[in-house]
């Protein structure tokens, strides 16, 4: 006998861990519930049979039903057992005294067995009802168009702002150096009628000094040669950046890290030619004094 108590007593301690490692795992639920905001109550069309039983005898008399669900009860947004109901009817808000919302943690551990292997369909009904409010939205953004076609503008002024930025912290630099970004980058040609792809031209970021001034530079329409520096500022292949279509500017500006690799390179390029006139131009004076005093002697 001891040793059938000692035995029950550690199934016991095992119910109660894992009864307590269920509740976690319906908190971690509802977490992760929460954090994606979607603000929409779900519940699960097929019902959780329950069985009902004698209270004298503990024989089974009847069935019930409850539906498994996800919503904001008592202004929490929770996994909750609706008993003794269709969940299509007052399945949304409520003010959480109504009896038949339970909590999933709070029923009886059978009842959230049960629910937790609906949890599939719920996120199912969750994904479909989540589909249908985009849809919802989609249809509903015509109105919205002046709204964004504002925002659209308001955009494009900021990223001229951040393209004069840009140049001023490069003319800051003073150096004087033409640099162009090798990759090209790629745009579509498109008819002016139909707006149908025609087919694909390219054009070059760069910094140069072209018509008197030092700005960022889109070169169009041949590729990248010798010839990437001054310029009249009259050929029509040189567009000032800021000037240049949005989506050329954006394009541009993911390459602005290439363009200073570029700027770097030519400038040390730049620095060792110096030292070297430098060295040599030292070493040719001292060859000059050596003459010098060998003429006075």
């Amino acid at each position: 006998m001891p040793n059938t108590i000692t035995r029950l007593e550690g199934l016991s301690s095992q119910l109660i861990e894992s009864s307590d490692k269920l509740s976690k795992v319906i908190t971690t639920l509802e977490s992760k519930l929460g954090a994606l905001k979607l603000d929409i109550a779900v519940w699960v069309k097929d019902p959780v049979l329950l069985e009902v039983k004698n209270e004298g005898d503990g024989g089974l008399e009847d069935f019930a039903y409850a539906y498994f669900g996800y919503a904001k009860i008592n202004d929490a947004w929770r996994l909750w057992i609706k008993k003794d109901g269709d969940p299509t009817l007052d399945a949304g808000e409520s003010n959480g005294v109504h009896p038949h919302y339970v909590q999933l943690n709070q029923a009886p551990r059978d009842i959230r067995l049960k629910a937790l292997q609906q949890f599939p369909q719920l996120v199912t009904e969750l994904e479909r009802q989540t589909e249908a409010l985009i849809q919802e939205v989609e249809t509903a953004k015509i109105p919205r168009l002046e709204g964004l076609t504002f925002q659209l503008s308001k955009s494009s002024d900021k990223l001229s702002h951040e393209i004069t930025n840009l140049e001023s912290k490069l003319r800051a630099l003073k150096l004087d150096i033409s640099a162009w970004v090798k990759d090209p980058l790629l745009l579509e040609e498109k008819n002016e009628e139909d707006e149908e792809l025609v087919g694909l031209a390219y054009a070059y970021l760069g910094y140069a000094k072209i018509n008197d001034v030092w700005c960022l530079w889109i070169r169009k329409g041949r590729e990248s040669d010798d010839d990437l520096g001054e310029s009249n500022g009259d050929d029509p292949l040189y567009v000032q950046l800021k000037q240049a279509p949005r989506d050329i500017c954006l394009k541009a500006l993911q390459q602005f890290p290439q363009l200073i690799m570029e700027l770097e390179r030519q400038t040390e390029a730049v620095i060792e030619e110096v030292e070297t006139a430098k060295m040599i131009a030292e070493i040719g004076n001292g060859d000059f004094k050596k003459g010098v005093d060998l003429t006075g002697k």
